[in-house]
């Protein structure tokens, strides 16, 4: 039996498996053709490899990550269909060529209408099978790409806001979406977007072709997620009948985001690093290694120095997920991005509910801007679609938002407390930056220029300060 050769330490290993490239699996009793396929398949660029029976292809696909498979059709403990079934069953979008006899065309035919990618009749040329294996590889790629994406958001939120603060998030995101190798430990409170920044190194790396897989590592308890992240092997505990690729194995050549991973506990956190010092694992239960090329993108809210002081959280995995970091701003530190914000989840909502609302009355929208937003772009989405749900028609106004958040509106005539919401140059409305303008100098020209009073009043960071008085060319002094 030709297949896997062990190492002196008894990690399932083959010689004809290459790094990065396409893995293709065939299954053929003759041992002349399957030497001479390997042969042919790794002169264009591919991996190959072998087995020379239903059992050992079965056990192969449960183990290995295949873009592939040439099965033939008639092998010595079983039929190609039963494989091909038990293939499909666990990868559906795995493209199968089956390879038969003349006089068992008509099976093969049977094996396409069970899923397979077509067939080819012994004896074949080799320059015509590798040209069905170029049209399978990309068919199933294709068909992976196609479940992908209806299996995904169909309207993909963005990181929104004009903000100092999100221009440059989103230029950090870019720069570090340009190497697809390096892990990315992404910082902010909850609701802040960490999960969007994830999705746009995804979308806009190389991996974008590939899966990206999300885990929340504090929403499923400590011994289940060993298994649905490593996966498992048959009988590795009770009611195990079948294996079980892991989360890990399905980003193969994606990307795979472990939200709030400071919460992963620590028997699995050894696991973990081996994946992202060697790309290698073992499932539970296994006793072979299997090797993946994933990008691994980590988030938290959690102080994860303060967690390694306590002993909760090893200080070298800590230095492995945290090879590049990215921070994401709370959404007080950018409350200039509300109305932005607002219009974009008010779109979405009126639209999906069929609600003939114009507008927020500007009493409503200041009211939001001056909130504080503990729980974030999250929490402001979810006041949005409330406030939505509650209106009728016409436009949206503070009795239509949460008490909490109605309550920060100023009382009184909005053109009285803020003067620059009207222009002096024939009435014309001001913009809102405009308009914040002029009330951060007056806030600032109240205090006798003193900047820890006005952040205190504008209830804004002194970070947030000075990128604003830069923006408007004033000398910051801070």
């Amino acid at each position: 039996m030709s297949g896997p050769l062990p190492d002196k330490k008894g990690t399932a290993l083959n010689p004809l498996v290459a790094p990065g490239a396409r893995r293709i699996l065939v299954v053929d009793d003759e041992r002349s053709l399957r030497t001479t396929l390997s042969k042919v398949l790794v002169d264009e660029g591919h991996s190959a490899l072998t087995a020379d029976s239903a059992r050992e292809a079965v056990r192969l696909h449960e183990r290995e990550l295949l873009d592939l498979v040439i099965l033939d059709w008639k092998l010595p403990d079983g039929g190609g269909l039963d494989v091909l079934s038990r293939m499909l069953d666990r990868d559906p979008d795995l493209p199968v060529i089956i390879i038969t006899a003349f006089p068992d065309v008509k099976n093969a035919v049977k094996a396409m209408k069970h899923g397979a990618f077509d067939y080819i009749v012994k004896p074949f040329d080799l320059d015509e099978l590798l040209v069905l294996v170029e049209r399978a590889l990309i068919h199933g790629k294709l068909r992976s790409e196609l479940r992908r994406l209806r299996q995904s958001t169909v309207d993909m939120p963005e990181l929104l806001g004009s903000s100092p603060e999100m221009v440059r998030l989103r230029e950090l995101v870019a720069r570090v979406a340009a190497t697809p190798t390096s892990t990315v430990l992404v910082r902010g409170p909850s609701g802040a977007g960490k999960e969007l920044v994830a999705d746009g190194l995804h979308r806009m790396s190389q991996r974008r072709d590939g899966p990206l897989v999300k885990l929340n590592c504090s929403a499923i308890p400590a011994d289940l997620l060993e298994a649905e992240l490593f996966g498992y092997e048959k009988g590795s505990y009770t009611g195990a009948r079948e294996g079980k690729k892991g989360l890990i194995e399905m980003a193969h050549r994606g990307t795979l985001l472990l939200d709030e991973v400071a919460d992963l506990h620590l028997t699995l956190q050894p696991k973990l690093l081996r994946v992202l010092e060697d790309g290698s694992f073992r499932r539970v239960g296994g006793l072979e290694d299997i090797q993946v090329d994933v990008r691994i993108v980590a988030s938290t809210h959690r102080d994860m120095e303060r967690l390694i002081q306590r002993g909760d959280f090893r200080q070298d995995l800590y230095y492995r997920i945290n090879v590049i970091s990215i921070d994401v701003p709370a959404l007080a530190d950018h409350t200039e991005d509300v109305p932005e914000l607002v219009n974009h989840f008010l779109a979405g909502f009126i639209r999906e509910m069929g609600k003939p609302i114009q507008r927020l009355t500007p009493q409503a929208m200041e009211a939001l801007v001056r909130h504080r937003w503990p729980g974030n772009v999250r929490e402001l989405r979810n006041v949005t679609e409330r406030a939505v749900m509650m209106a009728d028609a016409g436009q949206i106004g503070l009795e239509h938002l949460p008490d909490e958040v109605a309550r920060n509106a100023v009382s009184g005539p909005v053109s009285t407390i803020l003067p620059s919401l009207v222009s002096s140059v024939g009435g014309r409305p001001a913009s809102l930056a405009e308009a914040e303008r002029e009330h951060i100098m007056r806030v600032l020209s109240s205090t006798a220029n003193n900047k820890s009073e006005a952040c205190r009043i504008l209830e804004i960071s002194r970070s947030t300060l000075r990128e604003k008085l830069l923006r408007y060319q004033q000398k910051p002094g801070l």
